[in-house]
């Protein structure tokens, strides 16, 4: 009985390093995946940085799909995610990947603002070209 009581712990033991393999394991496993998915979808922001700058720069109603709020509140976001990168995680590579999300933020708000600023010298001078067009007629 004495030996069946010693191999039962002996296997309880195994068990126990087994399971805590798995999960040391299973973190390692974990943190890998997400920071792969994490580069993944950062890559994938690309495409859609790439589209609303289109967006920004073919629109004829000088931008008005594009929310500056919004995209400033992005910038903001990249900004303190760099100053997190460094300081809390001293992670270089983090913090240029954010550095490009907010390069890439700067560029849409840029283009967007300068699409606005543009069609408003249009719509004024439209509308003094019509104001001008009616006096003419009176």
């Amino acid at each position: 009985m004495y030996d069946y009581l010693m191999n039962l712990q002996a296997g309880i033991g195994h068990y126990e390093q087994a399971l805590a393999a798995y999960f040391t394991d299973s973190g390692a496993w974990m943190t890998d995946a997400a920071l792969s998915l994490y580069a993944l979808f950062s890559s994938l922001k690309i495409l859609a940085y790439v589209s609303q700058f289109q967006k920004a720069a073919r629109d004829e109603n000088g931008a008005s799909a594009i929310s500056c709020t919004t995209w400033s509140l992005f910038l903001a976001s990249h900004l303190t995610s760099i100053g997190y990168a460094l300081a809390c995680a001293h992670d270089i590579l983090m913090a240029v990947v954010f550095l490009v999300n907010a390069l890439a933020c700067v560029a849409i708000l840029g283009v967007a603002l300068a699409n606005r600023r543009s069609h408003g010298a249009k719509r004024r001078a439209a509308h003094h070209f019509a104001g001008a067009e009616q006096g003419r007629a009176a």
